[in-house]
């Protein structure tokens, strides 16, 4: 299978990039991030990396030459990185639309949690886990109680 990678876009008002160098020739083999080509922009120099496992087929822009944006750089054969996941992929993915009869089934994994209730509706007694609005002021030290209580006559 064949995989064509592109110029990407390297900023946001760059529109075209000069090929450096070529860091990988055609017939070499590649993995997925390893670096291909260094391209340099008015704003950026950069190395980018392949985005796929395979052989480098053929180099389609030569060193030296400026190119806009989405311009075919290389074309990569990944028949024997990618294409061999894929069809693994492709076999799982029929098996999502059964999920449809299954979603008639009541899910019982879910643990079964009240809804919280309105503040209303709690009781009226002091709960343990809440501290009462004036809990701070009883651990404050006394300069930072004097503090506080000058801070709020103000």
């Amino acid at each position: 299978m064949a995989f064509e990678l592109k110029m990407p876009k390297l900023g946001e008002s760059v529109t075209e990039g000069t090929i450096g160098k070529w860091l990988k020739q055609p017939g070499d083999k590649v993995n997925k991030y390893d670096l291909l080509v260094e391209v340099q922009t008015d704003k950026v120099n950069t190395e980018i990396p392949s985005p796929v496992a395979g052989t480098l087929k053929e180099v389609k822009v030569e060193e030296g030459q400026t190119v806009p944006i989405g311009t075919l750089l290389a074309i990569f054969d990944t028949a024997d990185g990618e294409a061999a996941a894929q069809p693994s992929a492709a076999r799982a993915a029929p098996a999502a639309p059964s999920a449809g009869p299954r979603a008639s089934v009541p899910q019982t994994d879910a643990p079964s949690v009240p809804p919280p209730t309105p503040q209303s509706q709690r009781s009226s007694g002091p709960t343990p886990s809440a501290p009462e609005p004036r809990a701070a002021a009883r651990i404050c030290s006394p300069v930072m109680r004097s503090t506080t209580s000058a801070t709020v006559r103000k």
